[in-house]
């Protein structure tokens, strides 16, 4: 019984962090796509993130139909695992812009930032689908906007840190 809500309040909190994280990677990704590219491309990074997101989702829909609580918590940890190193790879494609010809560049980068984005819908649904019934699904929403807000505010900070206006 204690392992359940261990899981589970520390469910809560990787969803405070990857909600936090998201948008705060939303938010540099689109500064950092200005810079490098040259052109506008706000509208493909904010279209990737709905369909990752969405596909994240319909993907713990396909395969998650009858799981338990510790495969739930083996998968969050496995997911939270490829999220995290996910994160870091549009940044390092836009390091390489000026080696590779545009149109690759772009392409990776937004195959990239769509790994990050699936791999994030799939630890919000999973979330969302396991803990809802135990934790209230109030809870669970509040925590998942107070995240993406503390990461907004935080990524204003982030970018003026480091000099991106």
């Amino acid at each position: 019984m204690k392992m359940k809500y261990f899981l589970k309040y520390r469910s809560l909190i990787g969803l405070f962090l990857v909600s936090a994280s998201l948008l705060m990677i939303q938010i540099l990704l689109l500064r950092f796509s200005r810079v490098a590219f040259v052109f506008n491309l706000q509208f493909i990074i904010l279209s990737s993130a709905i369909l990752g997101i969405g596909l994240g989702a319909f993907l713990v829909y396909l395969w998650m139909r009858k799981a338990d609580d510790l495969m739930v918590g083996k998968y969050l940890f496995r997911t939270s695992f490829c999220y995290s190193v996910s994160s870091l790879m549009p940044f390092f494609v836009l390091h390489f812009t000026n080696f590779y010809p545009l149109w690759f560049i772009a392409s990776l980068f937004f195959i990239s930032e769509l790994a990050v984005y699936i791999f994030a819908g799939v630890i919000i649904a999973l979330t969302f689908r396991y803990y809802a019934r135990s934790t209230g699904v109030y809870l669970i929403y509040f925590i998942n906007m107070l995240g993406s807000g503390i990461g907004a505010f935080l990524a204003i900070f982030l970018l003026d840190s480091i000099g991106i206006y």
